[in-house]
């Protein structure tokens, strides 16, 4: 176990054609499949808002919060329709309610509709520039419609309100990595796993950071104890493994691989590192087997024919330069 280091923008949009009672049919993309992860625990507590807002009127100003909160419990539930018919309602009644328009966002973040959804959180900042959450969810949707550098900013301004929010410096962390601004990255991870030590996703997010500076030894201490935390996530199991291949120990991270395989065999980038381990074991037809099936799996990544390519060459005496090379898998 290792101990964490460190313990302009979119102008505002307005929403056209905002009408009150708005039907599943007049909203594409929505619908019973539209719907969030949702756990037993928060299914229980979404159930209870429900309960605690049955009385709540979308005309009447004043119950503004709990429309919010009801909305938001109805999509998360997989209702995403009867979520935003109701918060439409309200803010038909009334639209200068940042929670409202929140909501909206949150629903519509579900749902996928990502401009629109944009459009609700640039409203909820513009009406209450000081809650640190409307910029998180800001940022996720920027970062979503590949704006990384406005999402940037949206994080680092909700770390600005809210230094003690660990999902914010997460999230910041994210965006730096995007816009390959590594150090600060690694950073903003810190200050994340300062505050909640056992998060394993942070952990693997420094550790990814650590893996993209080659910084193979701290990155493996970082996947170890993500590992120890959430020991049966694949991907943290391919982390490893590149982590272990960058250090030279091709068998270990062959180990690595396979342990991520017999969690999920149709994970092309733990067969396409399989392959490298092989590869820098010499043993070029599991190898070539095991980047065969990769391509199978992902057969739009260029890389993987171009690693075929080289086992050619080096089955038939040529060098391994390029083998294991780090990319975005």
């Amino acid at each position: 176990m290792i101990t964490p280091l460190v313990k302009a923008f979119v102008k505002p949009l307005m929403v056209a054609g905002l009408v009150m009672g708005v039907a599943a049919c007049d909203v594409p993309g929505l619908g019973g499949g539209n719907k969030a992860t949702v756990s037993p625990d928060r299914q229980k507590q979404q159930e209870a808002l429900l309960k605690e807002t049955e009385g709540a009127d979308p005309t009447n100003p004043e119950d503004a919060r709990a429309i919010a909160k009801r909305a938001e419990a109805l999509a998360e539930l997989g209702q995403t329709d009867e979520g935003l018919t109701l918060v439409d309602q309200a803010i038909a009644t009334k639209d200068d309610e940042a929670v409202l328009w929140y909501a909206r966002g949150r629903i519509l973040q579900i749902t996928k509709q990502n401009e629109e959804s944009l459009e609700a959180f640039q409203k909820a900042t513009d009406l209450q520039p000081q809650r640190s959450n409307n910029w998180i969810r800001l940022g996720q949707i920027l970062m979503r419609l590949d704006q990384a550098e406005k999402a940037e900013e949206a994080f680092a301004k909700a770390v600005e309100l809210d230094p003690k929010d660990d999902q914010a410096w997460r999230r910041y962390g994210e965006a730096l990595v995007k816009n390959k601004k590594y150090d600060e990255a690694l950073k903003s991870y810190e200050k994340s796993l300062a505050i909640v030590p056992d998060d394993a996703h942070a952990l693997q997010r420094h550790g990814e950071v650590l893996l993209r500076m080659k910084k193979y030894e701290q990155a493996d201490l970082s996947i170890v104890q993500a590992l120890s935390l959430d020991p049966d996530n694949p991907k943290l199991m391919l982390r490893q493994g590149e982590a272990l291949l960058g250090l030279k120990q091709p068998d270990e991270a062959l180990k690595a691989f396979d342990e991520g395989l017999a969690i999920d065999d149709q994970d092309g980038s733990l067969w396409a590192r399989r392959g490298d381990a092989l590869r820098e074991k010499q043993n070029y037809g599991e190898a070539r087997s095991a980047y065969e099936k990769a391509l199978e799996l992902q057969p739009e990544r260029e890389s993987l024919k171009k690693r075929l390519a080289e086992l050619d060459a080096e089955e038939k005496g040529g060098d391994k330069e390029g083998n294991g090379k780090k990319e975005d898998e």
